[in-house]
């Protein structure tokens, strides 16, 4: 445990200086210290989660993954390019180990409530939940080896000694909006593709982009402001419908493949379900592009989108 508890000391005493990091006036390599060590901490706390088998923990892990892999990528202007890429790299490969159990288990529940027919619902319980106890246990073995051991280390010197540039040194408050402001901006072009298009293929990249200007933008609310809370949190209200959508997405293509090697009555209901869940309609879509204007307003007030 000395890896989790040195990263425990560096955050809670980063924590406890939070008043001094909203000075934003200092250099932004401050403020990173203290966002890298509030994710790190929570990244740690997470993976004793999931090594203790506790519930929903691997899904808390892989967001964890996600969030740091996004902060890693924001501020990446201000950052070793080697280090980034490295960091990314590793991140990516965990997140992807425990991105199919939460896949298993999500997709278990949700299946197994949509079909009233017993027998099928208890198929697809049965299918899923062994699944999900088989990418659990590769997981666990991630988590194990001396790959990930490293990499936890080298988030712990992440912390200690940000790996910034010159840049670095800036004062944070322009250095992190222009920072956060290309996530904004990426993502407004994306939804401005996807209007124009309307086509599965644009949509699909909006929630990403979407995920990653949320995870930006919060990180830097305790350094910038409220303003970017509520930022961000209306964001991710808005783009919830749409990773619902691709959740359905991941639920029709399963049914789809299982439903071949199915029972006869079992694959027709099967069948039937991904039928009925590939229909949908437009309102995810119609949810978000409804909300979007007031959210695109409220980015660029604060700037970070040009108007």
């Amino acid at each position: 445990f000395f890896k989790q508890k040195t990263a425990y000391e560096i955050a809670s005493c980063l924590v406890g200086s939070e008043m001094c990091i909203r000075d934003s006036d200092r250099p932004a390599v401050d403020a990173l210290q203290y966002i890298f060590a509030r994710h790190v901490n929570s990244l740690l706390e997470a993976d004793v989660a999931v090594r203790r088998g506790l519930p929903d923990s691997a899904h808390r892990l892989h967001v964890e993954c996600r969030r740091l892999f996004s902060s890693l990528q924001t501020f990446a202007p201000i950052l070793d390019p080697g280090t980034v890429a490295f960091l990314c790299e590793e991140l990516s490969w965990v997140s992807a180990e425990l991105g199919e159990v939460r896949n298993a288990e999500f997709q278990s529940k949700r299946l197994s409530a949509m079909t009233e027919d017993p027998a099928a619902s208890e198929f697809i319980a049965h299918s899923l939940d062994a699944r999900a106890q088989a990418t659990r246990s590769w997981a666990l073995g991630a988590l194990r080896s001396d790959r990930h051991g490293f990499l936890l280390e080298d988030l712990i010197i992440m912390v200690a000694e940000p790996p910034v540039t010159a840049d670095g040194f800036a004062p944070a408050k322009k250095t992190l909006r222009r920072c956060v402001g290309r996530s904004w901006r990426k993502l407004s072009s994306v939804v401005g593709a996807a209007d124009a298009c309307g086509d599965y293929a644009s949509w699909h990249k909006i929630p990403l982009r979407a995920e990653r200007a949320v995870y930006a933008t919060d990180a830097v609310a305790p350094i910038l402001g409220r303003a970017y809370s509520g930022l961000a949190a209306s964001l991710r209200a808005a783009s919830e419908s749409l990773r619902d959508e691709q959740d359905a997405a991941v639920s029709v293509e399963w049914l789809r493949d299982v439903s071949a090697s199915a029972p006869g009555a079992i694959g027709f209901c099967l069948g039937a379900l991904a039928s009925e869940i590939s229909r949908g309609n437009a309102a995810p879509r119609s949810a978000f592009t409804d909300e979007w204007p007031s959210i695109d307003r409220h980015a660029r007030s604060l700037k970070l989108v040009r108007r």
